[in-house]
């Protein structure tokens, strides 16, 4: 059988390890220790209204991002660093709707003290038939416990 592998994938793979394996050029440098004064430097300027929050923050915690933008023409690259800072707030609400196109079944709530445990089942509702099966046919699970 032929060796089915192409040879400008393994010549693409060595290029890319070779990329990058090569030193940083100056200009890549430039962006990296540009960037990196930029964020130094909005810390600084908004660091009274970071600790601010910090202290007013009911567990002291802050969020904190940094986007570095690089957009590349013909000039050099054009470098624009942001910061962001915020207390972070949640809340949550949460509710289980029942589909009003759901059929209910009257299923018994275990909880629940005020039913009667005398009361008489419900009738079962056969799946796919939608016919009424008595409750002694019902389909029950077992609970089995080995002694050990």
């Amino acid at each position: 059988m032929p060796n089915m592998r192409n040879p400008l994938t393994r010549h693409t793979r060595r290029e890319q390890r070779n990329e990058q394996t090569k030193p940083m050029k100056e200009i890549e440098q430039q962006i990296i220790t540009t960037a990196s004064q930029f964020i130094h430097d909005l810390l600084g300027a908004h660091w009274g209204e970071i600790k601010t929050l910090i202290n007013e923050a009911p567990d002291s915690q802050v969020s904190i991002g940094a986007t570095i933008k690089i957009n590349w023409q013909e000039a050099g690259p054009n470098v624009k660093t942001t910061i962001s800072f915020a207390k972070r707030v949640t809340d949550e609400c949460e509710v289980e709707l029942n589909d009003p196109n759901q059929i209910q079944l009257p299923i018994p709530d275990p909880l629940n003290a005020s039913q009667d445990p005398g009361a008489e089942e419900p009738p079962h509702i056969e799946s796919g038939t939608g016919e009424e099966v008595p409750a002694a046919r019902k389909p029950r699970r077992r609970k089995t416990v080995e002694a050990a």
